[in-house]
């Protein structure tokens, strides 16, 4: 019996570290109603968000559990949305997209965000990855 019981606890621990490690880094592409509103490049603990505009974001992105994570922008001087810290919960819906849930994490605001996370690739462009690395060397 404990045999089975160490069995099942070492495949379900394996299952979420993958899961994990499927959104932790990579370049990512950002649905809305099936259609794309940016780019993600990830690399651990931070991300660059890059809209459709060519507006960048910096973020901080701070794991919870196996699927769930925070996000907050971290820029010096925050103003409105760029204030909030969100919480975003995450599902495999197959190999690579992976459906998120964001919620304001700091804030009373009775908002969901929601959108299709689709990993295009695990490379990263060299200037985002070079951006990505040194911010994750502090």
């Amino acid at each position: 019996m404990k045999n089975i019981l160490l069995i099942l606890t070492s495949i379900l621990i394996v299952s979420c570290n993958s899961e994990k490690k499927g959104i932790e880094s990579g370049t990512f592409d950002l649905y809305e109603n099936d259609s794309i509103v940016g780019t993600i490049y990830r690399i651990k603990n931070f991300q660059i968000e890059k809209n459709l505009d060519n507006s960048e974001l910096i973020a901080q992105v701070e794991y919870q559990t196996d699927s769930t994570y925070l996000v907050s922008g971290i820029e010096k001087k925050k103003i409105g949305i760029d204030s909030i810290i969100w919480l975003n919960t995450y599902k495999k819906i197959t190999e690579n997209k992976y459906q998120i849930v964001a919620k304001p994490n700091n804030s009373n605001l009775e908002y969901e965000y929601r959108a299709i996370l689709l990993k295009t690739q695990e490379k990263i462009p060299k200037e985002y990855a070079d951006k990505l690395n040194k911010l994750n060397e502090k």
